[in-house]
């Protein structure tokens, strides 16, 4: 959530509260935990290739 705070603060049109931040939080903690980096998530890029 620290993160989707971080962007709120710099793009006040894109600052989540409550739920949704919640909500959203536990998605990007996923994504993370799977191999995502911040820098392709928050370009919404494809989906991260497994390593050999």
């Amino acid at each position: 959530m620290d993160l989707l705070l971080a962007i709120g603060a710099e793009q006040p049109d894109l600052l989540l509260t409550g739920r949704t931040l919640r909500d959203q939080g536990v998605m990007l903690t996923g994504l993370l935990e799977a191999g995502w980096l911040v820098p392709l998530v928050l370009r919404g890029g494809d989906r991260p290739r497994r390593l050999a």
